[in-house]
């Protein structure tokens, strides 16, 4: 029996180990352009937010489970101009790709942006986007639906590189959440990527499953983590086995309080990036799932909290100075360090702080194990140096503190590593069923269908002008802002306030109005708030 249990063992660890993560991936056909067998579904010229767009709507080939050939849905927006950007654009768990995504990329970044559906996602064929087909790895990982997804977002790349206006060597590639972790695993095998912007996904998922964060609850309780399709989906597809080969500058956005992938994760991650490629943005008070704090449903029962408008803002500011720099072979400032040393009942920080940074510093704290963060503006001194001397409260020292710096400066925004002793577990929110946003995708089934707006910009009351057949049919309008969040939503009604859901006003920036009749007629329309 013991022999028995020795030979099972050695051929799990056999699967489990034959391979480095880099074998599993064949580049030859994922950068192979001629058997895409691209068909293009639909194409058109449009005018968005003042510029003109070539937009199409195509199908290629990818790789499915072994052997099997998908064809994958995605939707092209192509700025005039030449000698452009190519992005690849990936969506959340669950979600698709849409034209809104591509114009709205396509704009922000001046170029030709791919926004892709992954596997079993949109009409795209393959198996569905559940996390437990992230754990579909044994014995194969290549069956995995996040390598899958990976893939597809590689052939997305192949197919840039065919597009005259594209500039092949400024490929981009992005995404939110599991489109977070396709970036990262993009940027670690294909050498053609200049830039990676991963939001909202870190590796160390063997971390993050010991610490029982939503990635363990959504796979399942059940499945512990010496499982071989844990074991399976940690070792090839963990964007941390990829750190060491990534190829362009990464630019990581995340949440301090993310409920999937925890500070420690973006800690023990990030410490494994060449430093002279990566760079890091923390947002405080911002988790994978936001609680609104003005609901009242939920309101104090998790310290909520509704940072949406500052943190979009924040985030769109940093990721275009990061891009434009790469873009112009400019410097992107290096990440500030910090240190701290407790003396009596105080604290001093010391940061030292980059020339390009130091237009405002901010050291960020949580007293109460990484649930809530507050800020402390930090003091000017010589050769960059920044401090702050912070009284913690009664029972708080670095042996329970975390804390981390925020730098603004000629357009960037960058924070430091977070610090967290090792030994202090992390309060994570509970996975509450009615309180999980979905990435919120735009769907636009008359793509080309604009509604008028006025006045645009507009100080927050807004009139949408419709046409008489969406009128008469009976419609309902929602409210998006940049971040694909659905702010408000209404029937039959041509007139909005800016004032959310939940009776707050929103806050300045661009937003996306989407109007659906009855009988299935779709129109959409963006416009600017300025107060």
């Amino acid at each position: 029996m013991f022999r028995l249990l020795i030979i099972i063992f050695l051929c799990n660890a056999l699967v489990l180990f034959a391979q480095s993560p880099l074998e599993i991936w064949d580049m030859s056909y994922l950068t192979d352009a001629s058997s895409l067998n691209v068909d293009t579904v639909w194409a058109s010229d449009t005018v968005f937010s003042g510029f003109h767009f070539r937009v199409a709507e195509i199908r290629y080939n990818s790789v499915g489970d072994p052997g099997e050939v998908i064809r994958i849905q995605a939707f092209v927006a192509a700025i005039d101009g030449e000698n452009l950007p190519g992005i690849v654009v990936g969506h959340g768990n669950g979600g698709e790709g849409s034209l809104m995504v591509a114009l709205s990329t396509a704009m922000v970044f001046q170029g030709i942006a791919l926004s892709i559906s992954g596997p079993g996602c949109g009409e795209s064929e393959g198996q569905s986007s559940e996390i437990s087909n992230w754990a579909r790895t044994y014995p194969d990982p290549r069956t995995s639906w996040i390598y899958q997804y990976a893939c597809s977002a590689i052939r997305g790349v192949t197919y840039l590189t065919t597009l005259s206006q594209v500039n092949r060597d400024f490929l981009c590639v992005t995404g939110a959440s599991a489109g977070g972790i396709m970036a990262w695993l993009v940027n670690g095998v294909d050498s053609r990527i200049r830039l990676a912007l991963p939001i909202m996904a870190t590796g160390d998922w063997l971390t993050a499953y010991e610490e029982s964060t939503w990635l363990r609850y959504y796979i399942g309780d059940s499945i512990p983590s010496y499982d071989p399709r844990v074991q399976n989906m940690i070792n090839y597809l963990d964007p941390i086995q990829y750190a060491e080969t990534q190829h362009g500058l990464v630019f990581l956005v995340t949440g301090a309080q993310d409920e999937f992938f925890p500070l420690r994760c973006v800690r023990n991650h990030y410490n494994r990036l060449n430093p002279l490629r990566s760079r890091l943005l923390v947002l405080a008070n911002w988790d994978h799932a936001t609680y609104y704090g003005a609901d009242p449903r939920y309101s104090g029962r998790y310290d909520a909290f509704n940072n949406s408008a500052v943190v979009g803002r924040k985030m769109l500011q940093a990721e275009l100075a990061v891009f434009m720099a790469a873009k112009l072979a400019g410097i992107v400032p290096p990440i500030p360090q910090v240190s701290a040393i407790s003396m009596g009942n105080s604290i001093t920080f010391d940061a030292i702080v980059s020339p390009g940074l130091q237009d405002s510093v901010f050291l960020w704290t949580s007293t109460d194990s990484g649930w809530t963060f507050q800020s402390h503006p930090m003091s000017s001194g010589f050769w960059g140096r920044f401090t702050y001397t912070f009284t913690p409260p009664p029972g708080i020292g670095l042996n329970n503190l975390i804390y981390f710096v925020e730098c603004f400066g000629t357009g960037f925004v960058l924070t430091s590593v977070p610090y967290l002793p090792e030994d202090l577990p992390l309060r994570i929110r509970p996975p509450v069923e009615e309180t999980f946003v979905q990435e919120r995708e735009i769907s636009l089934e008359d793509r080309l269908v604009e509604i008028e707006i006025y006045p645009n910009p507009s100080p927050g009351a807004t009139q949408f002008l419709l046409p008489p057949s969406i009128q008469r049919a009976g419609f309902k309008i929602e409210i998006y802002d940049i971040l694909g969040r659905r702010v408000f939503s209404g029937a039959n009604s041509t007139y909005w306030n800016g004032v959310d859901s939940f009776g707050s006003r929103v806050s300045r920036g661009l937003y996306f109005a989407r109007v659906k009749t009855e009988n299935g007629r779709v129109a959409s329309g963006r416009f600017l708030i300025l107060r």
